[in-house]
């Protein structure tokens, strides 16, 4: 070895890299949307949950406690 120390660039993946970062981010914030937009619609859906009567519920075939049950989940736990 003659002690020279090999130099490398890597300016020429920049661009690449760049491109696949911003689409990797788009990607990123489109999913974070896609469930903020989804947890809104069952939140929606609990809250009518809840405002039914006894009647209604069961006429869907749930109980009192398995509606408040499923009301009282978090958004996240579909």
């Amino acid at each position: 070895m003659s002690g020279h120390i090999a130099s490398f660039s890597f300016s020429h993946a920049a661009p690449r890299v760049a491109a696949f970062t911003r689409t990797s981010l788009r990607a990123v914030v489109q999913g974070v949307a896609r469930e903020i937009h989804r947890a809104g619609h069952v939140l929606a859906s609990r809250n009518r949950l809840m405002e039914m009567d006894d009647r209604m519920l069961k006429d869907l075939g749930i109980s009192r406690a398995q509606a408040d049950f499923e009301a009282n989940k978090a958004p996240w736990m579909g």
